[in-house]
């Protein structure tokens, strides 16, 4: 289901093993997975810890899979920093403007 960008579908999928299994290491990291795709990098790293703990686990694979959704989170955290300061600038210098009336000037007036 991640493979057909279902992720929604996917964590349903994952909750329903985990239900009936809560130590099941692959629901787990698929569903971390799932989290990670809908941007919930918290929770799918928590996912991720959890499959870690669980038994049959290989360790190496989900520190693998950790060091690649913390590398995701650092980069979206950076893009997203450096946007916000691009619309700082960009407002600053007057090249976006605020198309919303102000709310504090009566109705009617020009």
């Amino acid at each position: 289901l991640l493979e057909m960008r279902k992720p929604r579908l996917a964590l349903q999928m994952c909750d329903r093993a985990l239900a009936l299994d809560p130590d099941d290491a692959k629901a787990l990291v698929r569903k971390a997975k799932a989290l990670a795709a809908l941007d919930r990098y918290a929770e799918a790293r928590a996912c991720f810890a959890r499959a870690k703990l669980a038994d049959h686990t290989d360790d190496r694979f989900v520190a693998r899979q950790i060091r690649d959704l913390d590398a995701l989170v650092d980069s979206v955290s950076r893009a997203t920093r450096s946007h916000q300061r691009r619309l700082r600038r960009a407002f600053a210098a007057g090249l976006v403007y605020d198309d919303k009336p102000d709310r504090a000037a009566p109705r009617g007036a020009p």
